[in-house]
Formats: structure tokens, sequence, C-alpha cells
């Protein structure tokens, strides 16, 4: 009785273990590809939301060639992570209140998605935008970057046009419902800043940037300095200074100005002209594992905390697969953030020697070497 008891048990720990792996690898996400001359988009969400994500991100790009600044000519593809469920993106997520983000990540610039839903065109076109300052060596406060993506956020088709400018009705709203927040405290808010990262208070953050760059960018009495007011902040200058510098008006009459414009619930849109390229024909096709594993490492890279982890997913993806270079080169950056430059130009060598030809790649070997 006991053997054939230790003989069941044997057999139900079998097929157990035969059974697990199947089970793991079967809640696994799926993981498509697709890719033109300006994107390449890695996936598991639905290919046909994927596509449309795809689509605006091409509508904010066109944009930006219009508005010139970018050129029509991409030679660096960007790089769009989708993730197709909230446990999916929430490893890599950068903080509670991000539903999509922009990073600049060692040879590569990504724009990562959340679940793809309603606002994912005003994610596409929101971290399109700081991806296109970034290039750009726009390197703002925390206001005016967020309250600018959040302006060409709005970036949509309107007939052969693209408008930008619209109001969705809840956001005026909420601020009329919410404390008003001084706006020197708004300018000053930095990266740190619970207005900035915590959900209770970053909503008024995020409005009442996008309120003032909307009232200052699209009103045509302050358009025309506006653009020279974000070059002054650019170079240096206090974000209060140059606002009163630009349009001659003291802090405080600048404030009572903006609640105005916003309790007058009065907001202009405005029109361009875009080209786009067609998507409809873009199919996606299964993703390789080891890219996908290599860039959920890479997104970790820049995340507090967690670049140990990255380290070891790093080293584990170079001992799977030897000849691949682009484990070694983000290695190279990890090793540069932590300030050992000994190690780092190994690593980029090592990178180097398996094919690794990127151009932030060479610069930062070549500086370093």
């Amino acid at each position: 009785m006991r053997t054939m008891r230790r003989l069941w048990v044997l057999a139900i720990l079998l097929q157990a273990t035969f059974l697990l792996p199947a089970a793991a690898s079967a809640a696994q996400p799926s993981w498509i590809t697709m890719q033109n001359d300006n994107f390449r988009v890695w996936s598991s969400a639905d290919e046909t939301k994927t596509r449309r994500a795809l689509t605006q991100l091409e509508r904010v790009r066109a944009f930006y060639v219009q508005l010139g600044f970018m050129s029509a000519d991409n030679p660096m593809p960007v790089s769009v992570v989708v993730f197709g469920s909230d446990a999916d993106y929430k490893p890599y997520r950068p903080n509670q209140v991000a539903a999509g983000y922009y990073a600049g990540r060692s040879d590569r610039d990504y724009i990562v998605f959340g679940v793809l839903g309603n606002e994912s065109d005003r994610i596409a076109a929101h971290e399109y935008t700081h991806l296109v300052f970034a290039r750009a060596n726009y390197h703002l406060p925390p206001w005016l970057n967020e309250g600018i993506a959040e302006l060409f956020a709005t970036l949509s088709p309107a007939g052969q046009d693209t408008q930008y400018g619209g109001v969705d009705p809840w956001r005026p709203q909420a601020m009329s419902r919410q404390p008003w927040v001084p706006l020197m405290t708004i300018l000053e808010a930095d990266q740190s800043s619970p207005y900035y990262n915590e959900r209770d208070r970053a909503g008024n953050f995020y409005n009442e940037s996008w309120a003032l760059v909307h009232m200052l960018e699209t009103r045509n009495e302050y358009r025309y300095k506006f653009w020279d007011m974000v070059k002054a902040v650019r170079n240096g200058t206090p974000s209060a200074q140059a606002l009163e510098a630009a349009y001659g008006m003291h802090l405080e009459q600048l404030e009572a100005t903006l609640r105005a414009y916003v309790y007058g619930n009065s907001f202009n849109r405005l029109l361009i002209r875009t080209q786009l390229d067609d998507f409809a024909a873009l199919k996606g096709q299964p993703a390789d594992p080891f890219d996908v594993a290599e860039i959920q490492a890479e997104l970790l890279m820049g995340l507090n905390g967690r670049q140990a982890e990255a380290k070891t997913r790093l080293e584990a993806l170079a001992r799977q697969q030897p000849t691949r270079s682009e484990p070694w080169a983000n290695l190279g950056y990890l090793s540069l953030h932590d300030g050992n430059r000994g190690l780092a130009v190994e690593q980029f060598a090592k990178a180097f020697s398996l094919g690794n030809r990127s151009p932030r790649l060479l610069f930062d070997f070549g500086r370093l070497g």
C-alpha cells in the first residue's frame, strides 16, 4: 500500500514538473515587432491598436518636421515598446503616474506605452515631444517640458491638416475643483518634487503647466514671444525671470491673467499641414525573444534602484548569446554610470568587436579611449 502511494505521489510530482514550464510559458505575453524608416516597435498588445499608436507617432513626427524641429530624413529610428497589460508594464514603470514615458537609453531612444486605450494618441504625442526636444538639446525645467508636451499631446487629424490646442472638458473642470497652486511653486518644481511624482499632486502640476503653455503659445498676443522665452530658459535664465522679461509683466500679474484664461474657458485651436506615411499594409512579425529580453533589461537601466537587476539580466543575455553586441554596450553604459571608466572601455570594445556601430557608442567609446 505504501509502495502504491509513493508511486502515485511520484507520478503527480513528475506530472507537475512537466506541466509547470508549459503553464509558465503560456502565461508569458506574445510579442510582435513592426518597423518602418522612422520607428521600430515591439509590442505585446493587439496588432491593430499597435498600428494605431504607430500612426499617431508618425503624425507627430511629421508635425515636428513641418515645424522645423526635425529633418525629414531620420538616421536614427525610434524604438517603441508597447505593453499589453498593466501587470506587464508595472515592472518597467518609472513612477505611479506615468501611463507612458520617453527614455534615452545607451544608444537608443525609447517611447514606452503602458496599456493602449483611449489616451494612447495623447501619450504618443506627449512622449514623442519629449524625444524631439531632448534630441534638439532643449534641456527645460519640468513645467515647460511637460507643458509643451501636454499642449502638443492634442495633435489630431483635421482633414488634410493636423490640429492642436484642443481641450478635453475634464481639464478645466478639474482645475476649477482643485485648489490653485501658486505659479512660482509650479515653476520651481523639479524631478524630485511631489508635484511631479505623486498622483494626488501631479494633476495640479500638469494642468497648470499645460494652461500656461497653452495660453502663451496659442493666443495671438503672446505666441510671437513664446519661443524666444523658451530659448531664454533653455540658455539658463530662471523661468520667472524669462517670463517677466518676455511678456513685460510681473509674475503675479501673469498668474492672474492665467487664472482668468483658464476660468474664461476660451481656448484656440491651431492648424498645420502635414504629410503622413500609410501604415495600413504594415504587418506585425513575431519578435525575437532575445530582443525583447534585452530591451526590457535596457529599460531597467534608467529606473531608480533597478541598475543591479539590469546588470544581472544583461550579463545573463551576454552568456546566452555571446555573439550579440547589445548586452555588452549596455553593460558599458552601466559601468560608466557607476564611474568605472576602465571597465566601460573594455565592454564598449567588446561590443565594437561584435559589430556594434551605433553613433552613440562610437562617440562614447572614442571619447573614453
